[in-house]
């Protein structure tokens, strides 16, 4: 008895799905692929030649044609191996081969991300800035020089890391590496990194080192991994890219290429979204050092009820004095910040998943209804308007996804 419909078509996903951008785009890939027609997918899971240890490039190419795949979509570094054994459909998903650019692959706009990144930093009033990537990727490499680029407009310092030279390559001395480039940077500091999970390093290192965050160092990711997000102390802000439209314009350009038109160098760009602001970037950095206690007060307590006196007493002036200092500074009253700041607050938990009712009570809102009012003012639309346009982009399908999962 066969195993498999012989009018569907096979597609081999040759990459691990663990991590929330490869969830997203699975997303788009399987919504798209209902109304495609018949594709089933294969995961790692399903090849004999895959095991934790690695790929056994052998018994790769049996396993494709045992298992009558169709198309593969893989991650670079990946194909350049894969080539030699099969010739298949390919498109590539988290970076592209310069030496083979003829093979479609799915990409980040750095352009966009870079630019996005200055301009959250720009406008919590930095002047000192840093960026660090990873070694050895073009993504990497390309979002440092878009926000590069970015604030070399200003005239403000930029501080780039420099991958270690020296021979021990071990994963502490890499650190150790990562930890002095932090300490040294000129404090305060915005600090973009190429992903979350090289954000959430230099998180660490500044909770064993000392600095605070967010009034010392800003710290921005790249992804929007909710898990590395939310686990990270304090929790990460991080850029939302587009992964899910990415996944669909994929199942577009796969479609294409089972039907046998030729795609050769084709380019899907997955732009960010937004930055979701959490507590690594929730501060804005001012010269008035009134100013700056009483932004400080607001963050640390922003979860309770707030009176411009308390704020004033923290701060160490009267209320008038705190009163003009503070609009001439921000641009707005001390009460229209504790708004703004609560209404950031209020978006992260609805991103995080909170249930609007019980943000309501964890906020210190006297009742859902005055939640409302506030969010509405400062934003035009209801939190459950909110909640549901953030689920459209979010949140992962797991009836899905949990056949991928590997």
């Amino acid at each position: 008895m066969k195993d498999y419909d012989v009018n569907e078509k096979r597609i081999l996903l040759l990459f691990k799905t663990h991590q929330q951008k490869d969830k997203m785009l699975l997303l788009g890939l399987g919504r798209a692929a209902r109304i495609f027609g018949n594709w089933f997918f294969l995961g790692r899971q399903d090849l004999s030649s895959i095991c934790y240890d690695g790929i056994d490039w052998n018994k790769l190419r049996i396993d494709i044609l045992k298992h009558r795949v169709d198309a593969v979509i893989s991650r670079n570094p990946l194909h350049n191996r894969l080539l030699q054994y099969i010739n298949l459909p390919i498109i590539l998903f988290g970076g592209e081969d310069k030496n083979r650019p003829e093979i479609p692959a799915v990409v980040s706009n750095t352009e966009l991300t870079g630019k996005m990144a200055a301009e959250h930093f720009l406008a919590r009033g930095f002047r000192n800035f840093a960026y660090s990537g990873c070694e050895a990727e073009s993504f990497s490499e390309q979002r440092g020089e878009s926000f590069l680029r970015q604030i070399r407009k200003t005239s403000y310092d930029l501080f780039i890391y420099d991958y270690p030279s020296s021979c021990d390559h071990s994963w502490d001395a890499r650190f150790e590496h990562l930890r002095k480039w932090v300490v040294s940077v000129p404090k305060p500091a915005a600090f973009y990194a190429c992903n979350d999970c090289r954000a959430k390093q230099i998180l660490s290192i500044c909770r064993k080192n000392g600095i605070d965050v967010p009034t010392q160092v800003s710290v921005l990711g790249t992804g929007n991994d909710m898990t590395l997000c939310s686990l990270a102390c304090p929790q990460l802000s991080s850029i939302q890219l587009d992964l899910t439209k990415a996944g669909l314009k994929m199942a577009v350009l796969l479609d294409r290429l089972l039907r046998g038109e030729p795609m050769k160098g084709q380019r899907i760009y997955h732009s960010p979204l937004r930055v979701i602001t959490r507590e690594s970037t929730n501060i804005i950095n001012v010269e008035d050092d009134v100013v700056a206690k009483a932004l400080q007060y607001i963050h640390s307590n922003i979860s309770r009820s707030i009176q411009v006196t308390d704020v004033a007493s923290f701060a160490g002036v009267s209320r008038w004095t705190l009163s003009n200092r503070f609009r001439s500074n921000m641009g707005c009253s001390v009460n229209q910040q504790i708004g703004k700041s609560r209404v950031e607050l209020i978006k992260n938990m609805i991103e995080d998943g909170y249930p609007i009712s019980d943000i309501a009570k964890l906020v210190g809102f006297t009742s859902e209804a005055h939640i409302s009012r506030l969010f509405k003012r400062e934003t035009g639309f209801t939190p459950r308007e909110y909640k549901k346009s953030v689920e459209e982009h979010l949140l992962p399908d797991r009836a899905l996804l949990r056949v991928f999962l590997f």
